[in-house]
């Protein structure tokens, strides 16, 4: 735990304004994912193929555009980015003597993160929507705390390890302490809203599950990349996509839930 003190430090500085954006919703919120999205988009560069570890403007600029004209077109316009993002790749048809090798490894890393960086977009989606200030709000919570309760659990009495080839400092008995966490925050978002605890607490053990994969996830693009953490932005955590890989899978997950009906 010796990161421990840099990690609150953090916390106590990112969990405020993150939560107030959230819950000002509109254009500050707006704009602050359009920033994560950017941020976000960099890290992923230098996680990249060798060779291919570059600045990536062509995802975060039709990300950010999209996003952008959301408000006014919906966000159907999302559905116009990934075939412009092909697109990118018609200037080596025209290359003398492409290496079509290379071609290769920059589009599926430029897909690969488009898709991946362009998760981003549920969070607006999410605060759209009726009751999305607490939905979202919701999303935060549950991945946060199942966040802070792995890591504590994991590191008191984590012994057997979850997926020691991706992420040797995660245990099965941390893992099981976030999820548990997730059904705790349900039950008290159920209180809150009035609504039925069941229901929550199951959902709020989906989004502990979901954050986990996410965490997983990223732990895998960092193993492959041979990199500890996706940037320096946040001292104790790292980068951004560190400190948010969670919560790009809780938010679908979480828009699913209620565009199913289930909560």
């Amino acid at each position: 735990m010796r990161d421990l003190g840099p990690r609150v430090v953090s916390s106590l500085v990112f969990v405020p304004v993150f939560f107030a954006l959230a819950f000002l919703g509109g254009w500050p919120f707006l704009l602050f994912s359009i920033f994560t999205l950017w941020v976000v988009s960099s890290e992923m560069g230098r996680m990249a193929p060798t060779g291919q570890r570059r600045r990536e403007y062509w995802v975060p600029l039709l990300l950010s555009c999209s996003l952008l004209l959301s408000p006014f077109f919906g966000y159907q316009i999302l559905l116009f980015v990934p075939p412009l993002l092909l697109l990118t790749v018609v200037g080596w048809w025209f290359a003398p003597a492409p290496d079509w090798q290379e071609v290769a490894q920059v589009l599926s890393w430029r897909i690969l993160t488009a898709a991946y960086v362009g998760l981003i977009a549920f969070w607006p989606a999410l605060r759209g929507l009726s009751g999305g200030q607490e939905y979202f709000l919701f999303a935060l919570i549950c991945t946060w705390m199942n966040d802070t309760a792995a890591y504590f659990v994991g590191s008191t009495w984590g012994v057997q390890k979850l997926v020691p080839q991706l992420s040797p400092g995660k245990s099965r008995i941390g893992a099981v302490g976030g999820a548990a966490s997730g059904i705790a925050v349900g039950i008290g978002f159920a209180l809150f809203v009035q609504g039925p605890v069941a229901l929550y607490a199951g959902a709020g053990l989906l989004l502990a599950a979901a954050a986990q994969l996410g965490d997983l996830f990223e732990s895998m693009l960092k193993r492959g990349a041979g990199v500890k953490d996706a940037g320096a932005i946040i001292p104790g955590h790292g980068g951004l996509l560190d400190r948010i890989d969670g919560l790009l899978f809780a938010v679908p997950t979480l828009v699913l839930l209620v565009g199913l009906g289930l909560i």
